[in-house]
């Protein structure tokens, strides 16, 4: 099964765990590629690595001050979690 995250981030899961997968383009050939993130046995987990990634991705070369970027990251905390509530509404409790 595969979970779509956000146009970024997504979830494949196998019979053991839940793993966390990255859309990108590749700087040599220019095509999309994934990159696994991590495997996890829980969604609790995943989900608590999934806001750790959105939160590095908003670091860019920019520059600002403290209460900015804890701005950025409880923005983006906020857009993560309601997106995770919001997928996994639609599958199934398992167990």
């Amino acid at each position: 099964m595969k979970i779509n995250l956000d146009e970024k981030y997504f979830v494949e899961t196998d019979r053991l765990n839940y793993i966390l997968k990255e859309r990108g383009t590749s700087r040599k050939s220019g095509r999309e590629v994934e990159r696994t993130i991590g495997y996890y046995g829980s969604m609790t987990t995943l989900a608590e690595r999934y806001l750790e990634e959105r939160q590095k991705a908003i670091m860019d070369d920019s520059t600002v001050n403290l209460d900015e970027y804890v701005k950025l990251v409880e923005e983006s905390n906020q857009k993560a979690v309601s997106r995770l509530y919001d997928v996994l509404r639609l599958y199934p409790k398992k167990g």
